[in-house]
């Protein structure tokens, strides 16, 4: 809705946890609000990650992306395809509409022109998804970091085995490969004071520390020991 609406002259920015979709920015072009593709129409104001949740008593702690695509698109149906208990897989996401969702459809679903299976259930919030994994033996689930609640969250491995976990410092770099920005979407005018203003001020320690409270990662820099790295 935040891109119809910016593109609709009714708003002067459009917050989203995803990239503007080439469609979407086309349509920008069409109205003469500039290329909403291009870097300086765009600002990251602070990281989000959403990371796969199943049952508590499924027994594993880990999964490779690709796997999660598989499970999503149906491509694997039962957990003892990937190490896992002999149960079906039960898929669950948050609204089809959420920037959250599309994202990950995007980033993981969508990759070698993959779609959706047709059995998963959409939740109309994060909470509902997390309770519904909780509940039902086999589930997995996508949610926001930070908000796994009684869920299992699982660490996700990478094409050589590495494993990456959402922390502080493995978004702000954006290693973890879920990683979401941000973004705050800008038409290509001069925008008013107050607008200009308010820009100025996400770049300072306040913003900063509002992005923190709201739950998010914000983007100060930190110290990352040696060993760390």
């Amino acid at each position: 809705e935040g891109f119809a609406d910016l593109i609709a002259y009714e708003a002067d920015m459009a917050m989203a946890v995803r990239e503007v979709r080439e469609d979407e920015a086309e349509i920008a072009r069409t109205v003469g609000l500039g290329d909403l593709t291009a870097p300086q129409q765009s600002r990251i104001i602070g990281l989000d990650a959403l990371v796969p949740v199943v049952h508590p008593a499924l027994g594993l702690d880990a999964i490779a992306l690709k796997d999660v695509a598989l499970a999503y698109r149906g491509e694997i149906n039962n957990w003892v395809e990937i190490g896992g208990p002999d149960l079906p897989i039960v898929r669950h996401l948050g609204l089809r509409t959420s920037g959250s969702v599309q994202f990950f459809v995007d980033h993981a679903v969508r990759q070698e022109s993959g779609a959706l299976a047709q059995d998963v259930t959409f939740h109309d919030s994060f909470d509902a998804v997390a309770g519904a994994v909780a509940e039902i033996p086999g589930s997995i689930g996508m949610l926001p970091y930070g908000k796994t609640r009684n869920t299992q969250p699982l660490t996700l491995r990478d094409s050589c085995g590495f494993s990456s976990v959402p922390v502080t410092t493995t978004l702000k770099t954006e290693d973890y490969p879920l990683t979401q920005p941000l973004f705050l979407y800008l038409p290509d005018r001069r925008q008013p004071k107050i607008v200009r203003d308010f820009l100025a001020w996400l770049r300072g320690p306040e913003a900063q520390l509002v992005v923190r409270r709201a739950g998010f990662v914000d983007q100060g820099a930190v110290p990352i020991s040696l060993d760390a790295q």
